[in-house]
């Protein structure tokens, strides 16, 4: 099996937040086509028309720790959010502020039992979020950051369950949500 060259931005996101026109990623797996995250995790900014890509910096909590994060979400009111899933027993919700090199805005708020590798905002704000573990969306409502509803995931008729931890999660205005898995 040939290996090819991946450079993950997870989940690319429209950001009017950090310039009018711009949009936010992450680079998380390794560039030789691996399943492992790099050491540092950099969170990216581009413009929407392709110049100025330029490295915000890496992803580090409060206490200026390097974090493993993945599923970058954007939403016009909340801003830039993401999930740290270093922990294997559990995911936590951060919201990242890109004015401070990728620092997050505190502890977070952590969900355990879940590892939540994909994440997007709908038109309400509520972020869905995928845990491939699982093989479940949940649904957080921001205002409480609690889980407001799970729905499991099928293919075929069959409850579907990744091999591997991963995958992400968009929306389209007219046509719902999309699902790309890892496997």
């Amino acid at each position: 099996m040939r290996k090819m060259v991946l450079v993950m931005l997870a989940m690319c996101v429209l950001s009017s937040a950090l310039t009018a026109e711009a949009i936010s990623g992450l680079k998380s797996r390794s560039a030789g086509g691996g399943s492992e995250y790099n050491t540092l995790v950099y969170l990216y900014r581009i413009e929407d028309f392709g110049t100025g890509p330029a490295t915000i910096g890496i992803v580090r909590d409060s206490n200026q720790t390097q974090m493993r994060v993945d599923g970058l979400a954007f939403s016009n009111r909340l801003g830039l959010w993401c999930f740290d899933v270093s922990s294997s027993s559990q995911s936590v919700l951060h919201q990242l502020d890109p004015a401070y090199v990728g620092q997050n805005s505190g502890n977070g708020t952590a969900f355990p039992q879940r590892q939540f590798f994909g994440a997007a905002f709908d038109r309400l704000d509520r972020l869905w979020a995928l845990d491939p573990v699982r093989g479940e969306l949940a649904v957080i409502d921001m205002t409480t950051k609690t889980e407001i509803a799970t729905i499991p995931l099928y293919l075929s008729g069959q409850r579907y369950t990744y091999t591997h931890a991963g995958g992400d999660i968009a929306f389209h205005p007219q046509k719902g949500l999309f699902l790309i898995n890892s496997n």
